[in-house]
């Protein structure tokens, strides 16, 4: 417990993995996963209508975040950037959110062209039959 509080102290305060404390609200549960990876599992009930499980290494770094919110039927389990609407058992509507790169803005470089005639409207004129002078 102490080596997840002091791992913990090294996340910054605007990490979305930043844990304010890890107080009596938490419980404490031995995982034991595939190839002796075990594992720390803190959950918490928060107000009765959320749960926040937290998986730790047994080292002190946190590997996964759940958050659970409850609301009449239904269940929005939120883990990163994914979202599930659960109701009845049943994975209704998935999201995920998306950080998409702005457009850059175009660079407008003048080119140093020596032939000024480059772009100009060239006409012509010549005389017709009746000796209008057209263009």
């Amino acid at each position: 417990m102490d080596l997840i509080k002091e791992k913990s102290s090294y996340i910054s305060k605007h990490h979305e993995d930043y844990i304010e404390s890890l107080d009596s609200s938490y419980k404490f549960y031995l995982g034991i996963g595939e190839q002796k990876n075990n594992f720390v599992l803190a959950i918490s009930f928060i107000e009765g209508t959320s749960l926040n499980k937290i998986k730790f290494s047994l080292k002190g770094y946190i590997i996964s975040r759940v958050k659970d919110l409850f609301s009449n039927d239904e269940i929005k389990r939120t883990s990163g950037s994914v979202t599930m609407t659960i109701i009845d058992d049943k994975l209704v509507k998935k999201e995920q959110l998306i950080k998409l790169q702005c457009i850059p803005r175009p660079r407008n470089k003048t080119a140093n062209v020596e032939d000024r005639n480059i772009g100009t409207i060239d006409l012509e004129t010549y005389t017709d039959k009746d000796g209008v002078v057209m263009l």
